[in-house]
């Protein structure tokens, strides 16, 4: 049987609170300032630059403590733990016990060999008998309290993770006298976080402070201030096609220059697109400070990952279903927030509440001042299904004599909404507009009639139907395009 080794029990700090205790947060600084009465303080195992008030007080001692906060819980695992030892007492004590048995056994067995009369004999068996029976009830005994010690090892092994996610470790500080004030600093960052629910038009400005790991801080007043922040860079936007020409390669019968030693114009001009796509490449803009500073008071326990809640906020929320073919399978939603509070909303994590489903993994990517205004990226919406067909891609190729090459292209897009409710969608494509004068693009039909003019649509390349689904209704939307250019050239097209 293995073997039990008690452990060290929590040691639970019975008076851990201050009084007049501020905590300053910055975006990766935290800083506590506390008034203090008491010889021993303690104090988070990551806090530096440690500041006494007077500085006549000295520390004198530090020793590494522990603290529970379910007490309730720590009660259990301590409990546990004495039955635990209890019963691994027990176990010892029945082990020497049977040992003390069998070294009897022995001798009466040794003595049994040199018994001569039936009276000696009957004496010997009786004792023997005796012990068999001892020995027989002992091991009984064993095998049940085994089962409760491993019974019991299971349920410590479960209380003892519950309480380590509940334990927090710190210095204890003794100090030479009564300290006025004590301040030191902590690594922390803040990020926002804003709970929305689109059907009431309500929503949640709560921050979320982050501090070392095993940090644990009793305060009353909490104050945190901006400073720059970086946001991802958001585009909802769908890009435009652009056509453009390359000059097709000639080869001659005897090149002056072999093709593995020299590079072909075609392969020096996808080179130079490539550097001028990486130039083009969008860069996050600094947003700068906005000197905002919350403060909030009550009664805090604030551990490594915490929620407060900075205030209520007036929003307004609307939603819009757009349908986007050559890009996704399904419909996408997207919801358009406007800040009617009086506070410029800083960027942040968006947690979204609609028909009482709540969808996370949105963000707030730029400051929103008052009366603006935000879209969110596109959610799926897979009840909402798209399908793109090509109906025609076809070429004409010149005669010998000359003439240009000439495209044919008919697309159709079928939208379905299988979901329980009548929607409003709009269904976003694209016509190519040309880099070069040698390219001609003709709309030949769009039907429906779409939303824009045909003049904007050549200048814009996007253009959008917007249409009424009703539950399991289905629409087809079909546009067609012809394309010339040169015959020596080659004509290909791409998202700017």
């Amino acid at each position: 049987m293995r073997k039990f080794l008690a452990l060290i029990l929590l040691a639970v700090v019975s008076n851990f609170s201050f009084a007049l205790t501020s905590l300053f947060i910055y975006k990766d600084l935290a800083v506590f300032e506390s008034e203090v009465t008491n010889e021993k303080i303690p104090i988070p195992l990551s806090a530096y630059d440690i500041k006494v008030f007077p500085e006549s007080i000295l520390i004198i001692d530090e020793n590494e403590t522990n603290y529970c906060v379910d007490k309730e819980l720590n009660v259990k695992y301590i409990s546990t733990s004495n039955e635990i030892v209890s019963l691994s007492n027990k176990i010892s004590s029945i082990l020497n016990e049977l040992s003390i048995y069998s070294n009897k056994m022995n001798i009466f067995l040794e003595i049994s060999k040199s018994a001569q009369t039936p009276k000696d004999i009957n004496f010997i068996l009786s004792n023997i008998e005796a012990i068999q029976r001892e020995m027989i009830s002992m091991k009984t005994k064993l095998e049940e309290i085994s089962k409760d010690l491993q019974t019991k090892l299971k349920e410590f092994e479960r209380l003892e993770q519950k309480v380590k996610d509940k334990t927090f470790y710190f210095k204890e500080l003794t100090f030479s006298g009564r300290p006025q004030k004590i301040s030191y600093k902590i690594n922390a960052n803040w990020s926002l976080k804003y709970s929305i629910n689109a059907n009431e038009n309500s929503g949640n400005l709560n921050v979320k402070v982050n501090l070392p790991r095993g940090t644990l801080i009793k305060v009353n007043d909490i104050t945190i201030t901006t400073s720059e922040y970086t946001p991802e860079m958001v585009n909802p936007n769908l890009p435009k096609i652009i056509a453009y020409l390359r000059e097709k390669e000639e080869f001659t019968l005897y090149p002056k220059v072999l093709k593995s030693y020299a590079k072909t114009k075609i392969e020096e001009e996808e080179e130079e697109i490539h550097e001028e796509e990486e130039e083009n490449l969008p860069q996050p803009n600094e947003i700068p400070s906005y000197n905002i500073t919350w403060n909030i008071k009550g009664n805090f326990i604030i551990t490594n990952s915490q929620d407060l809640e900075l205030s209520k906020l007036n929003i307004s929320v609307s939603r819009k279903f757009f349908a986007i073919p050559s890009k996704y399978k399904s419909g996408i939603l997207v919801i358009e927030i406007s800040n009617t509070s009086p506070i410029t909303l800083l960027p942040g994590e968006i947690e979204l509440n609609i028909d009482n489903k709540t969808t996370k993994g949105l963000f707030l990517s730029e400051t929103l001042p008052q009366n603006g205004t935000f879209k969110t990226e596109g959610i799926p919406i897979e009840e909402i299904i798209v399908k793109k067909e090509t109906l025609q891609d076809r070429t004409e190729n010149p005669g010998l004599f000359g003439g240009n090459i000439k495209n044919i292209k008919t697309f159709k897009n079928k939208v379905k909404n299988s979901t329980s409710k009548e929607v409003t969608i709009q269904i976003l494509e694209r016509i190519p507009i040309p880099s070069d004068n040698r390219i001609n693009i003709n709309i030949t039909s769009i039907t429906p009639k779409p939303d824009q003019e045909i003049n904007s649509i050549k200048t814009n390349s996007v253009f959008s139907w917007t249409a009424n689904l009703k539950p399991g209704e289905e629409k087809e939307f079909t546009y067609s395009y012809t394309i010339e250019y040169p015959k020596d050239l080659i004509y290909y097209e791409k998202e700017e």
